[in-house]
């Protein structure tokens, strides 16, 4: 009986010292206790002022993950780590940056592309004005949450891009800044890929 006691005693151990080898990565990835760690799709959801906005990244291996691709005029897209925003009647999307570590989540609103404008156009005196907002977010995460919960704060800025004319130089001049909160959930254990978003091995 003591020998049987001591062999599923040995089993047991062996089974926790592998846990997380099988179909994930070990526990404390990032300072998580999941089996999981912090691997999955997040999504998370911003309101401020005359705000509201929907973002979202992959984490995999420890590290943001990436599915890039590259349009037409040359804004770089991400489905899987991206956002759009509606401010003050504008619709403005572009891609997100994100870092999670030892229960802090961090990371940045960028356009899609230094210079390439997103939102609205509109013609004042025969020049072409575009808008375009980046941005960031701090924040916690709760590593113990199997859902993984996350909120915290950010801001956005706003900023005019006048295309150059035949007489006068184009120019990016801000235009105002919205802060807001956020609150968000990882809603996948999947990640879209395997790869880092670091692309420039690739």
């Amino acid at each position: 009986m003591k020998f049987a006691f001591s062999l599923f005693a040995l089993a047991l151990t062996v089974t926790f010292a592998q846990a997380g080898g099988f179909g994930g990565p070990p526990p404390f990835t990032n300072g998580s206790p999941l089996v999981s760690g912090v691997d999955g799709s997040y999504q998370g959801t911003a309101r401020g002022n005359n705000l509201t906005g929907v973002f979202r990244f992959t984490y995999s291996g420890g590290r943001q993950t990436s599915t890039p691709t590259v349009t037409v005029n040359g804004v770089i897209s991400d489905p899987y780590n991206d956002y759009v925003f509606f401010v003050d009647g504008l619709s403005y999307r572009g891609l997100t940056q994100a870092n999670v570590n030892d229960g802090s989540v961090s990371g940045v609103l960028d356009n899609g592309a230094a210079n390439i404008p997103n939102g609205a156009n509109t013609n004042t005196s025969y020049q072409l004005i575009q808008a375009f907002m980046t941005g960031y977010f701090n924040g916690s995460l709760d590593n113990n949450s199997p859902v993984g919960s996350f909120d915290g704060n950010g801001s956005v800025s706003v900023s005019s891009f006048t295309l150059p004319t035949a007489t006068e130089q184009g120019f990016v001049s801000p235009e105002f800044t919205r802060a807001f909160k956020f609150k968000g959930v990882r809603n996948s254990l999947s990640t879209s890929s395997s790869s880092s978003s670091d692309t420039s091995t690739q």
